[in-house]
């Protein structure tokens, strides 16, 4: 990260990407456990691979300045 700062942002950020477009969705409901360390998440998921892909797709295109990439 740059700045000194810069983690308190990240944290401002995802928090409030977190509350608008993850919490307040249909997908919360197949959520076991949503870890996240200032921009760094960890989702233990327990729907299908198809379900996962359409969450991370709407993640992907609530706002342009996140992505969020799958490891498997």
């Amino acid at each position: 990260m740059g700045s000194k700062v810069t983690p308190n942002f990240a944290n401002v950020l995802m928090g409030d990407f977190k509350e608008k477009f993850v919490y307040d969705t249909e997908w919360v409901r197949f959520f076991i456990e949503w870890i996240r360390f200032i921009d760094d998440i960890c989702l233990i998921w327990k729907a299908d691979k198809d379900l996962l892909m359409q969450f991370v797709n709407h993640l992907n295109h609530a706002m342009a300045t996140i992505n969020i990439a799958t490891q498997r």
